[in-house]
């Protein structure tokens, strides 16, 4: 009798814990992402128009202008669809600004033998310009967020999510060739993460997930996710 009663006991509570891990209240998310720096895109164009200047190389290169971020999140779920939660992360970016036209720094003079020589040099000034401005940029922000899930599986989830909040941004664009004047900003700018499409798959306790959407998170953003 006493063992029946024990198999009883012991089988409701594995199911009560099976259900209770169906039904986690609380998500831990870490990820990373890549995106892009609106902003530095704005203050580059500035310099071109003010200065007659011309994007930077035309060749794709590790420094072009792309924005990654790091982040933590923290979500409640109180039903089976929505979850309350908030981001804390920290992004930086950093490109190539633009250039001083080929005809404004060189002109056909006695540098160059021949017409031929001056437009093959040109070319390749063209490609493999060095940038006569640098941009950089960072930030610490902090957001809340609202997820809701539009299929909630044990193993799989299809959901949107959005967030709006305050960073601390840091911006400095230097000039180490010319007399382009730099430019310096230090202080707190909205912050947004706006993801229309986002996925989790894996187990109950343990999921990746991959979000494509538009923020301080990034285009495109990966990571993995712990329920408690």
């Amino acid at each position: 009798m006493k063992i029946h009663l024990f198999i009883v006991l012991l089988g409701g509570a594995l199911m009560t814990l099976s259900t209770y891990g169906q039904e986690s209240k609380h998500e831990i998310r870490a990820g990373v992402g890549i995106g892009d720096d609106a902003h530095i895109g704005n203050i580059q164009n500035q310099y071109i128009r003010n200065f007659n200047l011309e994007e930077g190389s035309n060749i794709p290169n590790d420094n072009s202008g792309y924005e990654t971020s790091a982040f933590l999140e923290y979500y409640y779920h109180p039903n089976k669809h929505w979850a309350f939660g908030v981001s804390l992360g920290f992004s930086t970016a950093s490109g190539e600004g633009a250039s001083v036209k080929w005809d404004d720094r060189f002109r056909l003079d006695d540098s160059f033998q021949n017409h031929i020589d001056y437009i093959w040099n040109g070319i390749v000034y063209e490609l493999w310009a060095d940038s006569d401005i640098e941009l950089h940029s960072k930030s610490e922000f902090l957001m809340p967020e609202v997820k809701y899930s539009w299929i909630a599986k044990a193993h799989f989830r299809l959901y949107s999510k959005l967030g709006f909040g305050t960073q601390h941004y840091k911006l400095d664009v230097t000039s180490d060739r010319n007399s382009f004047p730099e430019r310096h900003e230090n202080g707190l700018r909205l912050a947004y993460q706006a993801s229309p499409l986002g996925i989790e798959a894996g187990g109950e306790c343990m999921r990746g997930f991959v979000e494509l959407g538009y923020g301080k998170q990034g285009v495109l953003n990966l990571g993995i996710l712990l329920n408690l």
